[in-house]
């Protein structure tokens, strides 16, 4: 059996057939993107993690309460936690004038 002797500007060729050059337009190998439409969401609602949404939905019927009451809850906690910080902070500022 007879080896396949390559030469050299043979493999050239076979390499330079995939190149793309910097300064060569891209609209040829551009992949397309998909758009993706996102629904509009009321003024009322904020995006939650889809990860934190499943450890809510995974919560709520352990603790006995609905997904939305146990979100507003911890929504209620985290607002309290904040208007305290906010409260200290400005009690530290007024000290120091």
């Amino acid at each position: 059996m007879a080896k396949n002797r390559r030469t050299i500007s043979d493999i050239q060729k076979a390499l330079l057939t995939n190149t793309q050059y910097i300064n060569e337009s891209d609209s040829v190998n551009k992949p397309v993107e998909k758009v993706v439409e996102q629904k509009p969401q009321p003024k009322d609602q904020a995006n939650i993690d889809p990860v934190v949404l499943k450890q809510f939905k995974i919560l709520a019927p352990y603790l006995g309460e609905s997904v939305d009451d146990l979100i507003n809850k911890a929504l209620n906690h985290f607002l309290r936690l904040k208007s305290l910080q906010l409260d200290q902070a400005i009690k530290k500022i007024t000290e120091e004038e």
